[in-house]
Formats: structure tokens, C-alpha cells, sequence
């Protein structure tokens, strides 16, 4: 899935004329911290409330432009390009551009937790494991048979490359009647599994969940 797939509705915008007090209304209003400033179409940045905080109310932000935070995503970027730069940059949105730089719209955690609720197969009432693993090593028939062996079943996986290039983790969405069984079975083939969440765990607080899963992901 693409960038452009997972751009949301209702992220507002401010321009450069923008008031500082104006731009921390709607902050409040749409409980968020960060918002893309824009203007003729054109992304200029990030403002966030710890730039402007303490400014004069009626200033406008183009004064503090130099402050702006500038991180963005290209429209035919991966899904697992978003994530990193959220997590990496510690946003709560990331504006999408496309390649004249003309703003689309932001993506926000909500809609990753979206995404993966999805592709992780969580509304049919699977189970979710992370192993970690050299790239070399990655075998998903290997996987497979041992999910089969404890008459489980894979309903989706995704593959995330670690930092140092020579790892991955894979994100395995399991069917499965019994977890204590199948994750004894990983550990009998000498799987490294970092993370493990049982289908009602998952169900519990799913946003909860997705972020315990990126910091093991370790994006």
C-alpha cells in the first residue's frame, strides 16, 4: 500500500499568516500538537506547539518559520516509509506531497492502526507474533509448516527491515486455538520471537498494541 492510499480527511491546515493563537485554537480543537502549514498549495512545513507556545498570541507563525519541522512523504512511498518516519521523528502526523512538492493531505497513527488492523487480518480473530531473524534465514514455507504442525494458520504477514540492514522482523497474523503450543514450536526450530499478543489481547487496545509492536519492530 502506497502513501497516497492512507491520506486522511479531517487534518487541518494553517498558512503562514496564520496567528500563533489562532493555530493553538485549532490545536485544541482537533487535539493535536502538530500541524502542516501550507501555502498556495505548497507544503512549507510543520508547525508544533512547542515552537510557538510562548510567542505573542498575535503574531503570525511566518515569523517562526525557521522552526518549522520539515519531514514529509512522497505519494508513491511504502506504508513502511510512513511508519518509520513517524516513529523516527516522533510526529503524531506526516504530511504527503507529491513530486511538485504540492501538499495532499497527513497521515496520522490512526490510520496505520487502521491499516495494520486490517492487513493483519484482526477481524478474523487472529493472533499476532514478531520473530526476528537475519534476512538469510527467512524462510516463510519453514514458518508456515510449523503454524500447519499445530493446525494453525497464517492469515498475513509483513516483512520489516531493521536499521542495520541485515536483520528483519517478521509480523505474523496466526490463527491458531492454541499460542502456548505454536510459540513453543518456534522455539523448538530456534526462532528468536520478540512479541506475542493472543487474539483477545489484541481485540483489548489495539492502538496500545500497535505501538508495543513498533518498538519491537525497532523501525
Amino acid at each position: 500500500m502506497l502513501a497516497t492510499d492512507l491520506i486522511e480527511e479531517d487534518v487541518p491546515v494553517v498558512s503562514c499568516d496564520t496567528t500563533v493563537d489562532e493555530v493553538l485554537e485549532i490545536m485544541t480543537e482537533y487535539k493535536t500538537s502538530q500541524l502542516p502549514v501550507v501555502e498556495r498549495g505548497d507544503l512549507i512545513g510543520i508547525v508544533t506547539d512547542t515552537d510557538i507556545d510562548d510567542r505573542p498570541k498575535g503574531t503570525a507563525i511566518e515569523m517562526y518559520k525557521n522552526e518549522f519541522l520539515e519531514y514529509m512523504i512522497n505519494e508513491q512511498q511504502l506504508v513502511h516509509d510512513v511508519v518509520k518516519v513517524l516513529k523516527e521523528h516522533d510526529l503524531v502526523l506526516v504530511p504527503v506531497i507529491n513530486n511538485e512538492r504540492k501538499y495532499l493531505r497527513s497521515i496520522t497513527p490512526r490510520a496505520i492502526v487502521d491499516y495494520y488492523g486490517k492487513t493483519l487480518a484482526i477481524e478474523h480473530g487472529c493472533s499476532v507474533f514478531v520473530l526476528r531473524m537475519n534476512r538469510n534465514d527467512y524462510s516463510l514455507g519453514e514458518i508456515a509448516q510449523i503454524a500447519e504442525g499445530n493446525n494453525a494458520k497464517i492469515f498475513a504477514v509483513q516483512v520489516f527491515p531493521e536499521l542495520d540492514e541485515k536483520g528483519i522482523s517478521v509480523v505474523l497474523s496466526i490463527k491458531t486455538e492454541d499460542n502456548s503450543g505454536l510459540l513453543q514450536s518456534f522455539h523448538r526450530y530456534e526462532y528468536n520471537v520478540t512479541a506475542s499478543y493472543d487474539k483477545d489481547q489484541f481485540h483489548e487496545d489495539l492502538k496500545n498494541r500497535f505501538e508495543e509492536l513498533m518498538k519491537y519492530i525497532n523501525m
